[in-house]
C-alpha cells in the first residue's frame, strides 16, 4: 500500500514520513527530494526560473513516478494536493492521510527566511493555508497532528488503518 502524506509546511509529512516508513518497513519518498534530484537544483531555483506554474507541473510528473513503487510512504509537497488530479490520482494509488496542524502551531515552526518559497509573509501563508484547507480535507484520513510528537502521529496512523495494512 502507498501512503501519500499531505499538510501545510511545516506539518512534519517528511518527519512522520520516515518514522512511518520505518515501522511499516517500506521505502520513503520525500517527493521534494526527488523533485530537486530529478531537476538537478532545489526547490527556490526552480520557482525562481519556472515559476509556481512550472514547479507543480515538475511535481505533479515526480507524484506520477511513485508509481513504480510498491508499498512505500511519500511525503507530499504542501502544494500537490491542491490539484484535484492530484487527489484523484493519489486516491487510484493508494491512501491520503492529512497531516492537520492549526496555523498558529505552523508559524511557530516555521521560519519567515525565505526558504520556502511561500512561506516569506505569515499574513500570505496564512491565506494560502485558507486557501488549501478544502483540497486537504479531501483525504482518507485525517490526523489531527498539532499537539502530537511525532512518534504518537505515526502510531494515530497505524492505529487507524491497521485493517488496512495489518
Amino acid at each position: 500500500m502507498r501512503l501519500y502524506l499531505t499538510g501545510f509546511m511545516g506539518a512534519g509529512k517528511t518527519t512522520v514520513g520516515h518514522l512511518l516508513a520505518q515501522r511499516l518497513a517500506v521505502d520513503f519518498v520525500d517527493l521534494d527530494a526527488r523533485i530537486e534530484a530529478h531537476r538537478g537544483q532545489p526547490i527556490t531555483a526552480i520557482f525562481e526560473g519556472e515559476g509556481e506554474a512550472g514547479f507543480r507541473r515538475l511535481e505533479t510528473e515526480c507524484l506520477r513516478l511513485t508509481v513504480e513503487l510498491r508499498d512505500s510512504v511519500v511525503a507530499t509537497g504542501g502544494g500537490t494536493p491542491v490539484d484535484l488530479a492530484n487527489r484523484d490520482w493519489m486516491r487510484r494509488h493508494g491512501r491520503i492521510v492529512w497531516l492537520d496542524v492549526p496555523f498558529s502551531e505552523l508559524v511557530a515552526r516555521l521560519a519567515v527566511d525565505g526558504s520556502r518559497p511561500l512561506f516569506r509573509d505569515v499574513a500570505a501563508a496564512e491565506q494560502l493555508f485558507a486557501s488549501r484547507s478544502e483540497a486537504y480535507g479531501d483525504c482518507d484520513l485525517r490526523i489531527d497532528a498539532g499537539e502530537l510528537e511525532p512518534g504518537e502521529i505515526v502510531s494515530a496512523i497505524v492505529e487507524k488503518l491497521e485493517p488496512a495494512i495489518g
